[in-house]
């Protein structure tokens, strides 16, 4: 059995099912953002004036981060485009220019952007779950009763 106008259009609405998934994708989508960000700005309207951390957003980085992903779905397009062209040297040239892309962004989070906001909320991490570079990353010798991740002289188990 075969499924109908999974190659050719319908006759009565020229669609065929490829770009009716898609149109249906993205409408969910823009449904779920819609949802989050409708929640967003009612519980932004709500809050007492005070409660919104301001400053927490670095813009250069930021915009270094954005330009980083932009770059990288250019090359994995461009990646693919030599590959269907059969030019498996481009691919292999664009495709290690997406991971690098890839690996300098998560480098740019776990260093610079991630510690900084873990550090201004007061939360930390126990040096024994980094490993043996963990006192180095902690800023005071902690009890063994904390938790793993908790916010400073909060919680205790």
């Amino acid at each position: 059995m075969e499924i109908p106008y999974t190659i050719s259009t319908r006759p009565d609405t020229g669609l065929w099912n490829a770009k009716i998934g898609i149109w249906l994708f993205l409408a969910s989508e823009v449904m779920l953002f819609g949802g989050l960000f409708s929640a967003y700005v009612f519980l932004r309207l709500d809050a007492a004036p005070g409660m919104w951390p301001h400053g927490l957003l670095n813009v250069p980085v930021g915009t270094l981060n954005t330009a980083i992903l932009i770059l990288s779905s250019v090359t994995v397009v461009l990646a693919w485009a030599a590959l269907k062209m059969r030019r498996y040297r481009a691919y292999w040239w664009y495709m290690l220019a997406t991971i690098s892309c890839g690996v300098i962004f998560l480098t740019v989070k776990l260093v610079y952007e991630w510690p900084q906001k873990f550090e201004h909320f007061g939360a930390y991490i126990k040096p024994e779950v980094l490993g043996k570079y963990g006192k180095a990353w902690s800023h005071a010798s902690r009890s063994p009763d904390t938790c793993t991740i908790a916010k400073r002289s909060t919680i205790r188990t």
